[in-house]
């Protein structure tokens, strides 16, 4: 099937040489087969068609972070592949939009610095992620999960929370859920106190709170949703008030 498909491709590309969709589904084709250089070698055909190719150049961040282990390429890659969203996002005349989302894109940047056993811009990609696409769930668990191996289980918490209240798409919990979160709220405002905040984990607290404060704004989420949210805020603030004596 894999041959067939090249053989599909290889004629569309030759019939409509300005598309770039051809080149792309040659990578992707060429990576099932396991000919990793060749893949790049189509997908960078395709970016000379269009530049601005978020779903090439992530692939290619793949294909550089997953079989060829380079994290310095993976990672250039998907920094411009979340630059190529951004204006694809802000750009009405192109009809086809991409399959991937910059929370997606994010979340392996912040993959690619916990390989570095890089711990703040781990953690500072996974919260751009949330920033950047409220909805793509994957990045608060592995939020929690890079916080907690870094000994911050109460912002690990925070993390967790934060999932638990933006996933629900009913904008009100069930009862279970309404618990966990009231139970949530308890350990958070008891344990963030305990704890002190300086150097890295105080840039940490701070990129928290920016991101929780970015989620108060967010017109998606429903009234239940966010008037949890601005309760954790204010949690968030007084800790910081208490640590250096001014508002984040």
């Amino acid at each position: 099937m894999p041959n067939h498909a090249l053989a599909f491709y290889e004629q569309a590309a030759a019939l409509v040489p300005t598309d770039a969709a051809p080149y792309f589904f040659l990578g992707v084709t060429l990576r099932g087969k396991g000919l990793h250089q060749q893949a790049v070698d189509m997908y960078d055909k395709a970016l000379a068609i269009r530049p601005h190719y978020p779903d090439c150049l992530f692939n290619i961040g793949n294909i550089y972070f997953e079989c060829l282990q380079d994290l310095a390429k993976a990672e250039q890659y998907y920094k411009e592949a979340l630059n190529s969203l951004r204006l694809e996002e802000n750009d009405d005349e192109i009809k086809s939009k991409s399959i991937i989302n910059k929370g997606r894109v994010c979340n392996l940047l912040a993959e690619v610095s916990k390989q570095r056993s890089e711990f703040v811009p781990t953690v500072t990609f996974y919260l751009e992620g949330i920033r950047e696409d409220t909805f793509f769930l994957d990045n608060y668990a592995d939020l929690a999960d890079s916080l907690r191996k870094n000994k911050l289980d109460e912002l690990a918490v925070v993390a967790e929370h934060l999932g638990r209240v933006v996933s629900d798409e009913a904008g009100r919990t069930s009862y279970e859920e309404d618990t966990a979160i009231s139970q949530a709220e308890k350990v958070i405002e008891l344990n963030l106190a305990r704890n002190v905040y300086i150097g890295e984990t105080g840039k940490v607290l701070r990129d928290v709170y920016q991101t929780v404060d970015s989620l108060v704004q967010n017109a998606l989420l429903s009234e239940y949703q966010l008037a949890v949210l601005r309760q954790l805020l204010q949690q968030l603030n007084a800790v910081n008030k208490a640590e250096v004596g001014t508002a984040i």
